[in-house]
């Protein structure tokens, strides 16, 4: 907010010499931010005012004039100008020796054919005064000042210029300093000086409100309180100068003294206004409510809006006349004609006023002010300050009578705050008595009961509501810099990472190991890609959380899955000539919890994705098996199954503990046709989550065995459809305590094979710990196998 410091002293006087840079530092320490300053008027020196006294024609030129002319000095100056609009009486800007105009241009004494100049006479243009502000300063000449304008004064004075503006940054929870009376007051309790604000009456005319006017409040959550009044008689003019000067000073434009009243109230008080052409209300009824959503209305500034968003406006029987808190409209606005007027003084609701002028494209000095929030009393404190200035200023007649439409009435907030807490929460030993002190600078009228101070939390100061906050209020007026210097202190403790983040630690060291690079994708993704994944419509997957305000389609749901993101890249990867990617992402999917989408927080979890181009399913699997070794979670199977996203004949779900912990397969290629992939994409996804459930730290370490082992290799041949996994585990099953591993390190189909059938070759190797191993020991064990497999499936040996 820009205070001129001109009318900041109409209520509070502090030391005359201090300068404004020490002026802006006290502030800043007592808790006000001040952005900055200006000094106006800077770039004007020893330009005055005077009258021309006597003029003559120069002797040497038949267009130039030779004036003499009173600047309140000893004796009269000499100057000659070639102005034609200069007469005798004329009160005239006098730039004397020495004086400097706006741009820099210095003027001094000298000679115009041979007559002596002592200075210059200024038009408004040579002195950058604003032409809406001073309408006769825009002529073809000098520029000549009105009649009762004293001799000798400094122009800037006159122009207005003089002023000392310092800008205040409003903080969020202190709306009460969106004004002078807010200003003032802080400044008085950082100068421990007296507070003067206007003392407000109001001296009402014949006639009733009631007959002029009333107000329906349909909705009171967002209109706690609408004040009104009636002033008839209106005698429109332009504002005084005091009062044009304040305005422009804090950055308004004068328009006439019914307008600037509002807006001079505004400024003082804190508290948006409003003037509505009384004649202008249809039914004589105002009605607060919102819009209808077909609504189309024109603001002041002429702009027409349509209110689909149905924001609060205020009504009469016909239609909108004014968006609430906003601006008001074209259609009642203030004129020359205008003979009666409605005032209107209210509080809206800040969040819903704050929605409704940014859908609007719309921020004005009202609005901004209800956003942060304006007091329940202080609606009707403007009001009545409204009244008071139309009287003063004899802009019109007020009537008897106020509209003040509330639910209930406004109580003063009282709390005791214990100066033992206060002392404690600031870590200052502040005496009691110092504090009672301080808080009545503050106007929070303490009353002293021992140990505990009573408070009263004055209307206009809606962040106050507890002890914390006394606390607040006592420090930064007692003195930020009063706060004793203490060294930091306190021990020193080690991190570390959970179980989860090291299973999510070695799990990306253990990918990157085997020569896959990690990605990092968005968390939302487009809902086509469900499609294009050839994911099942009635899939629980589909089952998304939606963004309320996306980008776009392509990122407005969460993902459930992490496979398109991957493809996704893979696609980039491959279009820029990266044919064979590996790739992993770690990330969370979000799955909903409810019936409905959207209808509580989702489920998050950590997955894992890997994704690679032309590899084959069994090197994807082995590192697989590879990553789950790593993480101790041996016991791991591999069935047929998996979602339709991969090849119906190469694709399993990896089971461990008994649970389904992830899907591997190669991408159908209709999916990875979606997705503009070339050759045989791979991808596995994981649940992390339940990966880290598993990887227990139980790790055992065994000697390296002494005895030698015994190795013997089998082919067998079995149906297509037959489960190597399943064969494994028959297998083990017949080893009988000395089968040390198994593995499979062949799988053959053609020549010399039946079709329909495949040929798997395995390699046992049998050992124990405690001796050596006979053939004969050996053999029979690798029989059992043999016998086992030709019972559960059929295998034959091969030959």
């Amino acid at each position: 907010m820009n205070v001129p410091l001109s009318w900041l002293k109409t209520y509070v006087k502090y030391p005359e010499d201090l300068a404004v840079a020490d002026f802006a530092e006290a502030m800043i320490m007592s808790g006000s931010e001040v952005e900055g300053y200006e000094e106006m008027g800077q770039d004007i020196e020893n330009v005055v005012t005077g009258r021309v006294v006597e003029m003559k024609r120069h002797e040497d030129s038949d267009h130039l004039w030779v004036c003499m002319i009173d600047v309140g000095k000893e004796n009269l100056l000499q100057i000659v100008t070639g102005a034609q609009n200069v007469t005798v009486g004329a009160m005239v800007p006098v730039a004397m020796d020495g004086a400097v105009l706006p741009g820099g241009k210095t003027i001094k004494s000298g000679a115009l054919r041979g007559v002596k100049s002592e200075g210059m006479l200024c038009s408004g243009e040579e002195l950058n005064v604003d032409a809406e502000q001073f309408p006769e300063s825009a002529v073809y000449g000098i520029w000549i000042l009105k009649e009762d304008t004293p001799i000798g004064l400094d122009i800037r004075t006159v122009i207005g210029c003089d002023e000392v503006i310092v800008e205040f940054k409003t903080l969020a929870n202190r709306p009460d300093c969106m004004c002078m009376a807010g200003i003032a007051r802080e400044v008085a309790a950082t100068f421990d000086t007296e507070l003067t604000l206007p003392e407000i009456s109001v001296k009402e005319t014949d006639g009733n409100i009631a007959d002029y006017v009333s107000v329906t409040v349909e909705d009171s959550d967002l209109c706690p309180r609408y004040c009104a009044r009636v002033v008839k008689n209106i005698r429109l003019a332009p504002s005084p100068a005091w009062m044009q000067k304040a305005l422009i000073g804090a950055g308004v434009r004068p328009i006439n003294n019914v307008v600037d009243i509002t807006n001079y109230v505004m400024l003082e008080q804190g508290q948006p206004m409003h003037a509505f052409d009384y004649s202008c209300i249809r039914g004589s009824h105002i009605t607060v409510r919102k819009s209808a959503a077909e609504d189309v209305f024109t603001t002041l500034d002429g702009k027409e809006h349509e209110l689909s968003m149905q924001p609060l406006c205020i009504c009469d029987d016909e239609g909108v006349i004014g968006l609430a808190g906003i601006m008001g409209g074209l259609n009642s606005e203030i004129t020359e004609n205008t003979q009666t007027v409605v005032l209107e003084s209210a509080v809206f609701n800040g969040a819903y006023l704050r929605t409704s002028a940014r859908a609007l494209g719309m921020r004005t000095e009202a609005s901004a002010r209800f956003e942060k929030g304006v007091s329940i009393k202080g609606a009707q404190v403007a009001l009545e300050r409204a009244a008071q200035l139309f009287e003063q200023l004899d802009a019109g007649d007020v009537v008897c009578g106020v509209i003040d439409v509330k639910p209930e009435e406004w109580t003063e907030y009282t709390f005791t705050a214990s100066a033992d807490a206060v002392r404690a929460h600031l870590g200052m030993d502040i005496p009691t008595d110092t504090m009672v002190e301080i808080l009545a600078k503050l106007h929070f009228n303490p009353v002293l009961d021992g140990e505990n101070i009573h408070v009263t939390v004055p209307y206009w100061r809606l962040d106050v509501d507890g002890t914390d906050d006394i606390a607040e209020e006592v420090l930064r007026i007692y003195g930020y810099d009063k706060i004793p210097s203490t060294l930091m202190s306190g021990e020193v403790e080690c991190g570390g990472r959970n179980h989860r983040q090291d299973v999510m630690l070695r799990t990306k060291r253990t990918l990157c190991g085997m020569g896959l690079n990690e990605i990092t994708t968005f968390s939302f993704i487009s809902p086509k890609w469900f499609d294009h994944i050839l994911m099942e419509e009635d899939s629980p997957l589909r089952k998304v959380l939606h963004i309320l305000n996306p980008l776009g389609e392509d990122v407005s749901v969460m993902r459930t899955v992490l496979a398109p993101s991957m493809l996704s890249v893979l696609r980039t990867n491959q279009s820029r000539g990266n044919a064979d990617s590996a790739l992993f992402e770690v990330s969370r999917v979000f799955l909903s919890k409810g019936e409905a989408e959207d209808d509580v927080q989702p489920e998050e979890r950590l997955h894992l994705c890997l994704g690679l181009c032309n590899r084959d399913f069994f090197y994807v699997k082995g590192i697989v098996n590879n990553l789950l070794s790593s993480l101790n979670i041996n016991d791991v199977k591999y069935t047929a199954g998996g979602a339709s996203m991969y090849h119906p004949g190469r694709k399993a779900q990896i089971i461990a503990g008994g649970k389904v912990i992830g899907e591997i397969g190669e991408v159908h290629p209709d999916a990875a046709a979606n997705f503009e992939l070339q050759g045989r994409i791979m991808i596995v996804e994981l649940e992390l989550d339940t990966i880290a459930e598993m990887s227990l730290d139980n790790r055992r370490y065994v000697a390296i065995a002494r005895t030698p082992a015994i190795t013997r290799d089998m082919a067998v041949v079995v149906a297509e459809e037959v489960a190597v996994g399943d064969m494994l585990d028959a297998i083990k099953r017949s080893g009988k305590g000395i089968l040390e591993s198994v593995s499979v390190f062949d799988i053959y189909r053609g020549e010399h094979v039946e079709e329909g059938y495949k040929s798997i070759a395995f390699s046992l190797v049998y050992r124990t710990p405690e001796r050596t191993l006979t053939d004969d020991e050996a053999k029979k064990a690798f029989d059992r196998a043999v016998r086992s497999l030709g019972a559960q499936f059929g295998a034959e040996l091969r030959a």
